[in-house]
């Protein structure tokens, strides 16, 4: 399920988003869950409470529903959830030095957004596929959280809790081996050398045979 989010203050513009996209994903097969908001903080508040909820977020860098415009507002989501893929909406090209600020893939014009969007959203579905592969999704605490996997060192399970040790920090979860698909034939960057280790080859710097 792809989880998608569009930002504008106009809401006109946001329903015939909105229906782009749908059509988009219907003739090319693709779930998806869209979610809609006209101010940067209703949407920075929804980011920040789960910070892997929305994976594709489309904005208006002109909102006017609040204080931030669309680039400050991505700029403070490249912080929080640096795996959101972002496309800027604009109806200008003015703003485009201020835009390659922050971490974004795509600056549409909204005149052109009809054309650009198979292409935008291929785009952000290649990004998406890789970025699901190198981060791990945890729940601590009923939140979700994401983990780069780089930053792992290893993982063990205790009865019932699951610690997962990295360089900063020890994170805990309830959630098992299987549930953090750490343990799967199609893992490549974990290993289980015991009932209740599992260990990030890449940070393994030797050991006994």
């Amino acid at each position: 399920m792809l989880k998608i989010a569009i930002c504008d203050d106009d809401t006109y513009a946001v329903t015939a988003i909105k229906e782009q996209i749908k059509n988009y994903c219907r003739q090319n097969q693709v779930a998806a869950n869209i979610v809609t908001f006209t101010n940067g903080s209703d949407l920075l508040e929804t980011i920040n409470s789960d910070a892997n909820g929305i994976e594709l977020l489309f904005i208006d860098i002109e909102l006017k529903n609040g204080s931030d415009n669309g680039i400050e507002v991505a700029a403070k989501i490249n912080e929080t959830a640096p795996n959101c893929q972002i496309a800027f909406l604009t109806n200008y090209l003015h703003y485009v030095v201020d835009a390659y600020q922050t971490n974004h893939f795509y600056y549409l014009l909204k005149e052109e957004f009809a054309v650009r969007l198979p292409d935008v959203m291929q785009k952000a579905r290649d990004r998406i596929k890789h970025t699901r592969k190198n981060w791990l999704i945890v729940n601590p605490r009923g939140v979700r959280r994401v983990i780069d996997k780089e930053e792992i060192l290893y993982i063990e399970r205790v009865q019932r809790t699951t610690y997962i040790y990295t360089a900063a920090e020890v994170i805990q979860t309830r959630q098992s081996f299987k549930e953090l698909k750490v343990d799967s034939k199609e893992e490549i960057d974990f290993v289980r050398c015991h009932v209740s280790y599992v260990v990030r080859f890449q940070a393994v710097k030797a050991y006994k045979p």
